[in-house]
């Protein structure tokens, strides 16, 4: 009897659920004590008619709340009013962008009161590490109130063009990764609604983007409190965008709730890394009039505008983080027990290589793998391990794997992941348009190479280098520059290493003042040379030699002197040359006149060269990295022979640094795999 009456139970337990969805059927059993808040939800949007697309809605969420998640925040109620000081000031700076007025309210604002807030408002947060399951956190007053407020702006002409599944994807999800979340969309929607009558946007989607990005650009500009201990806040972030801690998922995570909130359909777009980084990066997506994805780095960019440093090009996948679960996954395709890397851990993503980029599909030959592996993944080789970007499904029969949405050019070779290693179990290949690779392989003939640098010149900071074209060098005999004398404007991009600058100048004089353009000068080391010697003088840092040809140039001596002004910078000065200025103005004091006619100038850079002095050894890859060979630098190259042609080269500096890429070497040359 006591058998039946427990059978009984579990039938009116299920039964109560079996009047909804299967997913949400298994929502409800999971949520444990938030059920009762999830059925609220339901049950609210079940009695009219009217609300059946909200009851869908209710259902799309709930059935996949439980591949959600985030740390457990609560905020003060004061912080809203921190954000709407900031809103204040922000529209402020772009109604009046060249009042020294604005800047001075503005500047002493962001560096002395806004500071004292932010402390305040973190003394009252509170904190919970546990990041735990949306299914058994979120009330039923958030989801409702989310609900709502995304229907409210379903009807906006920007997003008429969005099926139901569409909006459910672009416009109704409240999180984009595990950020904390906050009830604050309907605040948002109140707060922009202007913007949708505007003249100037015109009912556009991507001027009412750009006009958002315009205006957190300006709503956190000169943050620079690198003291202050501040966690992720979610949407709050946004009173310090710019703080070193913050990355660019966190500024998709404060910028796409505000264009969600007016209507604007986004979702998180992510590579999981550069074709030549570990690292990887996140871009807003959003889905344009033609349904098609136009990705932009949130603040950085306008949707149809992309920075030099983040051109589709130079990165390897692009997945969509998306709100449902998603059956082509590995978290779906994996056999049981298989692991899986830590970036596809996930079922909702989806790849959206093809939408954004050119690219194929390719069966590769592997070698045997474990019995127990369905899946296998195309890696690249990046900072001395082999990194995975896709994946693939096993073809047991024939050992073979396909690749899907793979972009052309790409360099690597498949692997399996084994005790959070990956694997090779393939050939090294090449990419090729169509479907088709080469095989990359060694031959028997030998050559000599002849390296310069052990990875490629950055992109990022070719753009800053590019910044500082325009820069003015001044002299003056008054502290103040009352008299200025421009004696050289610089007009050649430098290279990445140190620069000899020589312009006509038979005058002396105390103080000398470089100016930037932008907003940086970008300068890692800077010298002012001097033809005498004694007292103030040492000597210069010798010029590169890149080969024992060149010839190597006569000692130069440079003055010592000390920066003035309001805002003192010596990182310029400080011999390390990874550092570098943050300042538009250099002002340097040398006690006494001095006369300079020429500068020796370390642009911005990540000293990948080779550096005198430090210790070098190369691979190839012969199915395997095969050392062949150590030097020591005695100049800006180092030199190896005797080494397998047709082939490519790992070259390691076993002194410092970590950044170091593969590369082909042809027609006497470096060329760096995968940089674009």
């Amino acid at each position: 009897m006591r058998s039946l009456y427990i059978i009984i139970i579990i039938q009116i337990l299920f039964s109560s659920c079996s009047k909804y969805p299967h997913d949400v059927k298994k929502a409800l059993v999971l949520s444990g004590e938030n059920k009762s808040e999830l059925v609220k939800v339901l049950d609210h949007y079940s009695q009219k008619t009217a609300d059946s697309l909200k009851y869908r809605a209710a259902c799309f969420l709930i059935g996949n709340l439980q591949w959600h998640s985030g740390r457990q925040i609560s905020v003060p109620n004061q912080i809203w009013d921190g954000f709407l000081l900031e809103d204040s000031l922000s529209k402020t700076k772009i109604a009046s962008p060249k009042d020294s007025v604005v800047d001075h309210y503005c500047y002493k604002y962001k560096q002395v009161e806004k500071k004292k807030h932010v402390k305040a408002y973190l003394q009252e947060t509170v904190f919970n590490d546990t990041i735990k399951a949306d299914l058994h956190t979120l009330t039923a007053e958030f989801l409702i109130n989310t609900i709502d407020a995304a229907f409210e702006v379903r009807i906006l002409p920007w997003n008429k063009h969005l099926t139901f599944g569409e909006f459910c994807e672009y416009i109704l999800p409240y999180r984009f990764n595990n950020e904390p979340v906050f009830d604050v969309r309907h605040r948002l929607l109140q707060h922009f609604h202007h913007l949708m009558s505007l003249d100037s946007i015109g009912g556009n989607l991507f001027r009412a983007a750009s006009a958002l990005n315009r205006y957190i650009l300006y709503f956190n500009w000169d943050w620079d409190d690198t003291s202050a201990d501040l966690p992720d806040l979610g949407f709050y972030n946004i009173l310090w965008w710019n703080h070193n801690k913050l990355i660019c998922s966190h500024h998709v995570a404060f910028e796409g709730p505000i264009l969600r909130a007016v209507g604007i359909p986004v979702t998180e777009i992510f590579t999981p890394k550069w074709r030549i980084n570990n690292l990887g990066h996140s871009w807003i997506g959003m889905l344009n009039d033609d349904k098609n994805l136009v990705p932009f780095s949130a603040i950085y960019q306008n949707p149809g505008t992309i920075r030099e440093e983040h051109r589709l090009e130079t990165a390897s996948k692009f997945y969509m983080k998306t709100f449902a679960a998603q059956s082509q996954t590995p978290y779906y395709l994996a056999n049981t027990n298989e692991p899986i890397p830590e970036v596809f851990r996930t079922p909702c993503i989806k790849d959206v290589t093809g939408l954004l980029v050119k690219t194929s599909n390719v069966r590769l030959k592997i070698s045997e793998t474990p019995d127990a592996r369905n899946l296998c993944y195309f890696c690249l080789f990046l900072y001395g391990e082999w990194r995975p970007i896709g994946w693939g499904m096993i073809d047991k029969k024939d050992n073979s794997v396909d690749f899907t949405n793979m972009p052309d050019g790409l360099v690597g070779m498949p692997c399996y992941f084994e005790n959070n290693k990956m694997i090779p179990c393939g050939n090294l290949v090449r990419i090729n348009s169509k479907g088709q690779y080469t095989l990359i392989a060694p031959t028997s003939e030998k050559i000599t190479i002849h390296l310069t640098r052990k990875y490629p010149p950055k992109v990022g900071l070719k753009v800053f280098n590019d910044e500082v074209l325009g820069s003015t060098i001044e002299g003056s005999n008054n502290r103040r520059f009352s008299d200025p004398v421009k004696l050289f404007t610089l007009t050649d991009t430098l290279k990445p290493y140190f620069n000899d600058i020589s312009f006509s100048n038979k005058n002396y004089y105390r103080y000398y003042r470089l100016t930037a353009p932008g907003y940086s000068l970008h300068f890692a080391e800077l010298e002012f040379l001097t033809n005498r010697r004694g007292a103030g003088v040492s000597k210069a840092t010798t010029l590169p030699v890149f080969h024992i040809t060149d010839t190597i140039a006569q000692p130069a001596w440079k003055l010592n002197g000390t920066t003035i002004g309001i805002r003192k910078d010596s990182l310029a000065f400080d011999g390390n040359r990874l550092t570098y200025t943050f300042q538009k103005t250099l002002t340097i004091d040398f006690r006494k006149p001095e006369q300079v006619d020429r500068l020796r100038i370390l642009p911005r850079n990540a000293d990948n060269g080779i550096s005198i002095g430090d210790r070098y050894q190369l691979f190839y890859w012969d199915n395997e990295w095969r050392a062949c060979g150590e030097k020591t630098a005695t100049y800006n190259f180092v030199q190896f022979e005797n080494i397998p042609a047709e082939t490519i080269y790992w070259l390691r500096n076993l002194t410092k640094g970590q950044e170091e890429q593969p590369f082909f070497y042809q027609n006497d040359k470096q060329v760096f795999v995968n940089n674009n």
